[in-house]
């Protein structure tokens, strides 16, 4: 009703035909390593780019109290390469059918606190980041010392999530005192072979979760691949070890923990309590 175009199976709607076409040729640019600084290869398919709502670059002492925000092209907030981050009182409010409509991705920021927020997102609420695939690693900055609580997700693909883009390593993250509701997973921890980075230290409690779709909480080192033969170990091997989650209550749900990792890098050192 609004204009724009249907894709040929009918089931994805863009606002315009260029946006529609432009799809897979961002794709492929994307896997050939296309980056930023190479704008002038995007530039013809500038309809198929979605901004971030608000995202702050290399800031420091950031406040955002307060407001809330709704319906982004693609995510909501997203601080980059920031410290001292807090984001407090605020909501997000976004279509359940947004295409990565997440709420907020920290990525590669120090010092982080988010408390008395509620999101409910298109895509996960709150997702920790560090870089993707050989940028992420290039650039080597960690996203760390984060703290999570009295927050509200609901509907989101995910609760709280650290991945899939997690090149530079997540570490030392705090979760505590949230409440899930209708969120596809609630705890979910993704990435995949390519990705690389570690992430490690990470102590989650106190979470009480309802009418969640899939599992309370997810591991997943396959994310989006499949293959399950063994891959040498190198730098694009991700890793994941040092999780404690304890009281954690969840009713309804598909099934209470998957854990999927790699043969060559399994998931070490995970405490369940309560």
């Amino acid at each position: 009703a609004s204009g724009g175009v249907v894709d040929d199976a009918g089931l994805i709607w863009w606002p315009t035909a260029a946006a529609m076409a432009g799809e897979k040729p961002v794709s492929k640019l994307l896997e050939e390593g296309g980056h930023g600084q190479q704008l002038e290869r995007f530039s013809p398919y500038r309809d198929c780019l979605r901004p971030v709502l608000l995202c702050l670059d290399r800031c420091r002492n950031v406040l955002i109290d307060g407001p809330t925000f709704r319906n982004p092209p693609m995510w909501t907030l997203n601080p980059v390469l920031c410290d001292h981050v807090t984001v407090r009182n605020v909501t997000v409010e976004n279509p359940w059918h947004a295409s990565n409509g997440d709420g907020l991705n920290p990525d590669s920021c120090r010092h982080v606190l988010i408390e008395h927020c509620r999101f409910s997102t298109g895509d996960d609420c709150i997702a920790i980041n560090s870089g993707r695939d050989e940028d992420g690693r290039r650039i080597g900055r960690p996203c760390e010392d984060v703290v999570i609580r009295h927050c509200r997700m609901q509907r989101g693909h995910g609760g709280v999530v650290i991945g899939s883009g997690m090149s530079g390593g997540v570490r030392n993250v705090r979760v505590h005192d949230c409440t899930f509701e209708g969120t596809d997973i609630g705890l979910r921890f993704k990435t995949a072979r390519g990705r690389g980075g570690t992430v490690e230290d990470i102590e989650i409690r106190d979470i009480t979760m309802t009418d969640i779709r899939g599992e309370a909480i997810r591991f997943n080192m396959r994310y989006m691949k499949e293959d399950t033969a063994p891959a040498p170990v190198s730098e694009k091997t991700p890793r994941f070890r040092d999780f404690k989650l304890s009281n954690i209550t969840c009713n309804r749900a598909q099934a209470a923990v998957t854990m999927r990792g790699l043969p060559e890098m399994p998931i070490e050192n995970v405490t369940l309590e309560n």
